[in-house]
């Protein structure tokens, strides 16, 4: 018999009142974190479709086609892929793609926005009991929960880090203070100097204002810098910043962004860079997070 689940049971908000989940179910997964636990719960197999930001494991954009950024997702582009399914994050974007997919037979599943880090467990379980794979997404939940107590007991008590996040697109330099790597990069015993702004143009003027101590970078940014024969430190007001004068500038990995089963190992890889190697826990290699996807992609 198949298992039957109650939607409004779950805490990561399913959009119907029950699914029985079978192996002919077509998915299509949206954003980082939530792409890579489908995959670490067992069900690639049922893909047919990613986000333009399902990065990891790196054979998903190479193996499937990708049908939108996740917040910005057209209706059309996931429904080409006849999906029975949609997953994404809370913040999936815009309005009138979930309005259409709830008027649509296809079954939507957000996970929470995680405001905590019992939230990005609590999405591991809800998720699991969404793709009928409850016993497995038990077993990884466990062992998040571990890893997180033991980078939390790390970042106790660390000095507060000010920092920005910059990206360059398009010939303007821009930060953001919410988000899920800010998220992550607080948790790590930081304070984003722009946590009072969403997204927002940074000028020579506000940047030496917040003079921020470290400034990661992302790597996209990065390379559109090279393309155009610039580095970082062309950038109005780089080099006045205390993090450039203590070489305190470094490329986000993408796993920072990804909120979901290495999201501890990248809250402790951020503690290495924000306060030294030495403050860092020393967590066991899972299985779904091995050394060589947790650094500077």
């Amino acid at each position: 018999m198949k298992k039957i689940v109650k939607l409004s049971a779950l805490v990561g908000g399913l959009l119907s009142t029950s699914v029985a989940f079978a192996a002919q179910e077509r998915i299509v997964v949206l954003g980082p974190g939530t792409a890579e636990l489908v995959v670490a719960l067992g069900k690639e197999s049922q893909l047919v479709g990613v986000g333009r930001t399902s990065y990891y494991p790196k054979n998903l954009q190479k193996d499937y086609p990708v049908v939108g950024y996740v917040h910005r997702a057209p209706a059309e582009g996931l429904l080409s892929v006849n999906p029975t399914h949609v997953i994404g994050t809370g913040s999936m974007g815009p309005q009138k793609t979930i309005d259409a997919l709830k008027e649509s037979s296809v079954k939507l599943y957000q996970t929470k926005v995680p405001a905590n880090t019992a939230d990005v467990v609590a999405n591991i379980r809800t998720m699991g009991d969404f793709l009928d794979a409850s016993a497995k997404a038990e077993q990884l939940a466990t062992q998040v929960e571990q890893d997180f107590e033991a980078v939390q007991d790390a970042a106790q008590g660390l000095p507060k880090i000010n920092y920005a996040l910059v990206w360059y697109y398009r010939g303007k330099v821009g930060t953001r203070g919410t988000g899920d790597a800010v998220t992550t990069i607080n948790w790590a015993g930081a304070k984003n100097v722009y946590s009072d702004v969403g997204r927002t143009d940074v000028t020579r003027e506000s940047l030496l204002a917040r003079n921020p101590e470290v400034i990661f970078f992302y790597a996209s940014s990065l390379r559109r810098l090279k393309d155009e024969e610039k580095t970082f430190q062309d950038l109005p007001g780089i080099k006045e910043t205390k993090a450039f004068k203590n070489d305190k500038i470094y490329v986000l990995p993408g796993f920072v962004s990804s909120m979901g089963p290495r999201t501890p190992h990248a809250i402790n890889f951020m503690i290495g860079k924000l306060h030294g190697e030495s403050y860092k826990a020393n967590l066991p290699e899972r299985w779904y997070a091995p050394a060589e996807s947790l650094t500077e992609e």
